[in-house]
């Protein structure tokens, strides 16, 4: 197994500065090399040493995090994804992980996530030995073992050496004579036994508790784990006390390489001496020194200088003869392909088979349409992206050369707030403008959302974007927007604005739509100069765009539609004021204390009735960074903490639904348990099937009500169910208060049972009986109510013997008995008599054994298939006797 010694890889980023240094240490727990079970608490130990040591991080405690890493990449991966599912501490650095696939995992992932890495372990040769014996013979053959080089590996034996079953032993041994092999020497001092005796105590206590045979020796990469975490404490120490910080990675960096480290030596007669005349045989046979660099060079520059200087002349001559040859032939390209593509319509046209409706089954509603411009701007798919649709009319969609042309000027118009245009479609059913999409719809559509509470940090950003999309597209041959609004301002999921709906004039001049209300809406945007043109359609200006943004700035400081503060009239009625150009001029009014001054001001000079006195969009950007004092307006960090507090309130929502899941889950399972006993409905629950069970031991109830037919025909349906509702009702209350599970209720008929599902032993026969008893006492005091002058009488019979017992049916499953026992309790329960119990003779006996229950005998009755049966009738409990 090759492994890294102390290879670092530190990149740039920010490391947390805080009091407690997060380590994350990856080791092969599981697989086929689990070294990391017995070396596993040296990392441990390391960052314990380095606590207890006040000269080194004194101000910092050093914890440790173990990932199994079973030397696989995608174990190491999963286990990278949990550890950002799960920790919300931090990851610092992270030491791992000792095979070849996962350092490589990890040091993408660290490259990433800017985290310093140590691995632990070493390598010299990147191979393994049959790769070794394969590159050997390779050389071989290409004739490179002369030696002119040097080759060293680690760890290699004379079996490494000829393993192989190509035939070419023989040369394999020929080829690594010469071949300088290191081994790792493993100390043997006491020092060194007493840390392994540390490392394998450790392992037996938590987290490890990992029992080592009294044979099993800790791997000897323990050490080297244990290395790596002092090698970075001691390399953060040092940069610490040069001045730099937990952050500067650069210099930790800096200080883990070229270390010196006392290790174990001897000396042969306590005297240093270089012996000469040990000869070393290299590659090839050959016993001199390979040179340090080849006679001319790596790169032949140090022979002939005159050559050189020719060869050099003459490469940079021809390169600059080349490259004046290329300026002129591409500046005649791409003139020539400006005057033949003019009119080329492969670039811009897209075919309306390419485009597909967006599946609004896995779409929520404002993925399809949000407001945009005058018409409703639809969704689309689009070479596996999504893209907004902004449909035109048939009669202004002309293709000419100006509208290609067009095409082009919006297309290579690239900015960060500019919304890209993809292309046109001129085919039905998606006619119109195809431009990037925007998830989080227009600006209007976040202004509106109450949901949403805007900072003055997002409104400010938001007017910033809109002021450098709009001088980028000022100083582009496009010159102007002409209908700039809120609604033609794009969110992007980053919180960005972009300006859209631009150029194109051709097309969106002859598309005014037919929603008179939409279009004056619309106008409510437009500069006063613009309004007072006899086809306002056709204006706009640059001073015009600045209007715009000045009626849009308000709507952003205000969260309300332009003018909705001062009226309450129609969108005409508000145009027509501000055309007339009435003293002083017809405007928006901001409330006090609404947003600052500076602000006011500037939004009071954008829509100045003097189209020269109002500014530029290159003077209002300069306003905004000296009112913030240059400072950058960062959208990330306000995004950051708005999505933290939707994550919070998410949270608090989640745990809230989560709570009243619960207690409707309880509900549900409470309902459910009085429906099946909680051992059959658990598993139904889960789809499982339930096995039937027989059960030896239980006594059986049944009761029906005397005259019941009677007593239907007097009553109507309803009050048949209500009368037996309050009876059953009462049942279950007693039911509830003896060892007895209620079967069923059919119709009249109620059936319970003792000993099932719950086995009680031979309790079962004398709680049927006290049941019974009981309910023959409640029917004395029972009343029904739509007949209270009637007494309502019982029939009950009781039988003890073996039943079965199970769930029938996948609908509405029901608990049911079946057996010889639930049969004679049903035949007693009708050859008994009005408020009597009618028992059988297994049941006195069970009884009788119980004592307490006063009997007399009925006589024989015959019963089919059984036979003739003596029953007695049970006549009360004497509580003296019972136990």
């Amino acid at each position: 197994m090759l492994m890294v010694l102390f290879l670092v890889v530190i990149v740039r980023g920010q490391m947390a500065s805080k009091e407690v240094i997060n380590l994350a240490v990856f080791l092969p727990k599981s697989g086929s090399w689990s070294v990391g079970q017995t070396i596993a608490p040296a990392a441990q130990l390391a960052a314990d040493d380095i606590n207890n040591n006040e000269s080194i991080l004194n101000d910092y405690t050093i914890d440790i995090s173990y990932y199994d890493t079973g030397c696989n990449q995608g174990k190491t991966i999963w286990q990278l994804i949990q550890h950002s599912k799960t920790k919300r501490r931090t990851m610092d650095a992270i030491i791992g992980g000792g095979c070849d696939p996962v350092c490589e995992v990890l040091g993408l992932f660290a490259a990433k996530n800017s985290l310093p890495m140590v691995s632990w372990g070493f390598i010299l040769f990147c191979a393994s030995s049959a790769e070794v014996r394969r590159r050997m013979l390779l050389l071989q053959d290409l004739g490179k073992l002369t030696g002119e080089y040097v080759i060293i590996t680690y760890g290699m034996t004379s079996v490494d050496s000829i393993q192989g079953d190509d035939g070419r032993d023989e040369e394999a041994r020929h080829a690594f004579q010469g071949l300088l092999n290191v081994n790792w020497k493993v100390p043997h001092d006491e020092k060194y036994k007493n840390f392994m005796d540390r490392v394998k105590l450790a392992n037996e206590r938590p987290p490890f508790n990992y029992i080592m045979d009294k044979d099993t020796q800790v791997d000897d990469h323990a050490s080297l784990l244990y290395d790596s975490v002092l090698l970075y404490a001691l390399a953060l120490q040092d940069a610490m006390l040069l001045g730099h910080s937990v952050q500067d990675l650069d210099h930790i960096s800096s200080l883990m390489f070229n270390r010196n480290f006392t290790g174990e030596y001897s000396l042969e007669d306590d005297i240093i001496k270089l012996k000469d005349g040990v000869e070393v045989t290299f590659i090839g046979g050959k016993t001199e020194i390979p040179l340090d660099r080849p006679v001319c060079g790596w790169k032949d520059e140090l022979c002939s200088e005159t050559t050189g200087i020719l060869t050099t002349g003459f490469i940079c001559g021809s390169l600059a003869l080349l490259a004046a040859a290329s300026v002129g032939a591409i500046f005649i390209y791409r003139k020539l392909k400006l005057e033949r593509g003019s009119t080329n319509e492969v670039f811009w046209r897209i075919k309306c088979d390419e485009l597909k409706l967006v599946d609004d089954n896995n779409c929520s509603s404002s993925l399809n349409r949000f407001r945009l411009d005058e018409a409703l701007t639809e969704n689309l798919i689009y070479k596996g992206m999504t893209v907004h649709l902004t449909r035109v009319s048939a009669e202004c969609l002309f293709v000419d050369q100006q509208l290609i042309l067009s095409l082009r000027e919006v297309r290579e118009l690239h900015h960060e707030n500019i919304n890209p245009v993809i292309g046109l479609s001129v085919d039905q059913p998606y006619k119109g403008i195809i431009t990037s999409y925007a998830s989080r719809g227009s600006l209007i559509d976040v202004l509106t959302n109450k949901d949403m509470n805007i900072s003055a940090d997002f409104k400010l950003s938001f007017m910033m974007d809109i002021c450098n999309g709009m001088e980028c597209l000022h100083s582009s041959p496009i010159d102007f927007h002409g209908h700039l609004k809120s609604s033609n301002c794009l969110i992007d999921n980053r919180w960005v604005c972009k300006i859209t709906d631009f150029g194109l004039r051709a097309i969106r001049i002859g598309d005014n739509g037919t929603d008179v209300g939409r279009k004056y809406s619309g106008l409510l945007y437009t500069a006063p100069e613009i309004l007072r043109q006899t086809n306002y359609s056709l204006g706009g200006s640059k001073p015009g765009d600045v209007y715009s943004f000045g009626i849009i700035m308000q709507e952003i400081v205000t969260l309300m539609d332009p003018y909705q503060e001062i009226t309450t009239e129609q969108p005409e009625e508000i145009i027509r004021l501000v055309r007339l150009g009435i003293e002083p001029p017809y405007r928006p009014r901001l409330p006090e204390d609404t947003c600052p001054r500076y602000l006011c001001r500037l939004m009071i000079s954008c829509w100045d009735e003097e189209v020269s006195l109002r500014p530029t969009f290159t003077r209002i950007i300069k306003i905004f960074e000296e009112a913030n004092e240059g400072k950058i307006l960062n959208i990330l960090d306000k995004t950051c903490q708005m999505l933290e507090q939707y994550t919070k309130n998410l949270e608090d929502l989640m745990s809230e639904r989560t709570k009243l899941l619960d207690e409707e889950r309880l509900k549900t399972d409470r309902l459910l348990y009085q429906m099946l006993p909680s051992f059959i409905a658990d598993p139904l629950k889960f789809g499982e099937q339930v096995q039937p069970q027989a059960y030896e031991k239980a006594t059986i109830y049944v009761s029906d009500i005397v005259s019941f037919t009677e007593i239907a025909s007097e009553s109507t349906t309803l009050e048949v169910v209500n009368f037996l509702n309050d009876l059953y009702s009462a049942f279950d209350c007693i039911v509830e208060n003896y060892d007895v599970y209620k079967i069923e209720t059919v119709g009249d008929a109620y059936v319970a049972v003792s000993g099932v599902p719950a086995q009680n032993g031979n309790q079962h026969a004398a709680a049927i009986a006290s049941l019974s008893l009981e309910i023959i006492s409640f029917m004395s005091r029972f009343t029904i109510k739509h007949l209270p002058h009637r007494q309502l009488k019982l029939r009950i019979g009781i039988h003890s013997g073996p039943v079965a017992a199970g769930v029938v049916g996948i609908k509405m499953p029901r608990y049911c008995l079946f057996g010889e026992t639930v049969t004679i309790a049903a035949i007693l329960e009708s050859y008994g008599e009005a408020l009597r119990i009618h028992v059988s003779q297994t049941t006195k006996d069970i009884l009788d054994e119980a004592g307490g229950y006063i009997m007399e005998e009925r006589g024989e009755i015959i019963i089919k298939d059984v036979g003739r049966m003596t029953t007695y009738w049970l006549l009360y409990q004497n509580q003296s006797n019972t136990e």
